[in-house]
């Protein structure tokens, strides 16, 4: 699995079809809302083109960062 976070003000550039997330409902959003991650499998999707991906731990690691903004202490 690779994943891709974004601006929130791209979700319409998104293909949902090529990624696991069903919709722009379905996105992990960041707390402050500026960000959301899409997830997938194989070969990177045009609309990611330029776009840092990471890994699964890379992914874990941002997610549980308190300082990244992803969650609260209380998660």
């Amino acid at each position: 699995m690779k994943y891709a976070i974004l601006n929130t003000s791209d979700i319409n550039t998104v293909d949902f079809s090529k990624v696991k997330q069903i919709d722009a409902n379905s996105v992990r959003k960041s707390l402050d809302g500026s960000k959301f991650m899409v997830k997938f499998e194989g070969d990177t999707p045009d609309f990611l083109d330029g776009v840092t991906l990471y890994t699964n731990e890379e992914m874990i690691e941002i997610l549980w960062d308190l300082n990244n903004g992803w969650q609260t202490e209380d998660e």
